[in-house]
């Protein structure tokens, strides 16, 4: 017996690539009556240049302006493109970097799928798929959907 798929994380990064991700997700969720969990991991890419001598940056004033700027942009909505009707959680994770945080979020909220995108269409990007997606897929608590926008696509952006 299949298990039911009752929980979808929609990682973004408010991207146009993660918007069509969300558009998978708001399909599948409508379908099966799934609750999507739409995360954005807020993480410290850069410490810039630090003398030798130097201190750890205090990371929390960058990460309070990072959450705030990360809310402003979830709570604006989510255009998934469609008539989808499903629960929306939108969460932000704080973590060192982005893969982490959503394979932990996924593990502690018992998500049942994982849809992502794939960024660019190089050959390089096909065998290397961003680092990102393919933590997320080799780390991952679940199943994992890998969307890129083309001319497979099963959801109809309009």
């Amino acid at each position: 017996m299949n298990a039911p798929i009752d929980h979808i994380l929609v990682p973004t990064d408010f991207s146009d690539h993660s918007q069509h991700s969300l558009l998978y997700a708001a399909s599948l969720g409508e379908r099966y009556g799934a609750t999507i969990h739409l995360v954005h991991a807020v993480t410290l890419q850069d410490t810039g240049d630090m003398a030798e001598d130097a201190s750890f940056p205090d990371i929390e004033p960058f990460l309070d302006r990072a959450d705030q700027a990360a809310r402003q942009k979830l709570d604006a909505g989510v255009d998934h493109g469609g008539m989808a009707e499903a629960t929306v959680v939108k969460a932000i994770v704080q973590s060192v970097n982005p893969h982490e945080g959503i394979i932990n979020y996924a593990s502690e909220k018992g998500i049942d799928l994982i849809v992502i995108a794939l960024k660019g269409k190089s050959p390089l990007s096909y065998m290397v798929m961003g680092s990102v997606t393919e933590r997320v897929i080799r780390y991952a608590p679940c199943p994992v959907l890998v969307v890129e926008e083309g001319d497979r696509d099963f959801v109809d952006p309009k």
